[in-house]
């Protein structure tokens, strides 16, 4: 018995135990710093995903013809039904962009009222026996920009300032 307290207590042992304690807790210290790099990684990641699909959404909705709203221009033939068509495709646009948000995004509610507007533009439209008409398109406009706005005050340094309509065209189309 006094053999194994003078083994357990002699310099020798206590070196070999802080070897095996060091190497223990050096790999406890790499292993954490790699998962916190990855994890750190993958957030960054998530971040920049968010912001590629929301500026390629304000991007889109930026060059869109149908939200360049002249309340002077008498409409072309068939023009109520493109527009019906151009905010369908928004909506797309939108969904597209809100399934590459993270969970808890900022972005997530201006997207909702976005695609709320949307969907009330295309519902309205649909009870009016000639289609969607003017105020229609300029309410929609407004509520969209309005929220495009929310999404640039979100990371004004990193989310484009364009608002839905104002790249449709260089210059004034003459009619």
């Amino acid at each position: 018995m006094r053999y194994l307290y003078e083994c357990a207590t002699s310099s020798d042992v206590w070196a070999a135990w802080s070897d095996v304690l060091l190497a223990f807790l050096a790999a406890f210290l790499g292993a954490s710093l790699g998962l916190l790099t990855g994890w750190l990684t993958r957030r960054r990641e998530a971040y920049l995903k968010e912001e590629v699909a929301v500026n390629n959404l304000l991007l889109d909705l930026a060059a869109k013809r149908a939200f360049a709203v002249d309340r002077t221009v008498n409409w072309a033939p068939g023009a109520g039904g493109r527009i019906q068509e151009s905010v369908n495709h928004t909506r797309t646009l939108i969904r597209d962009a809100r399934l590459s948000l993270r969970p808890r995004s900022e972005f997530l509610e201006p997207i909702r009222m976005m695609m709320l507007s949307c969907n009330t533009f295309i519902e309205q439209s649909e009870y009016r026996a000639g289609g969607p008409t003017a105020s229609d398109l300029e309410r929609l406009t407004n509520e969209v920009r309005a929220e495009a706005r929310m999404m640039h005050a979100v990371r004004p340094k990193r989310i484009v300032d364009d608002e839905p309509g104002t790249l449709a065209v260089s210059r004034r189309v003459e009619r």
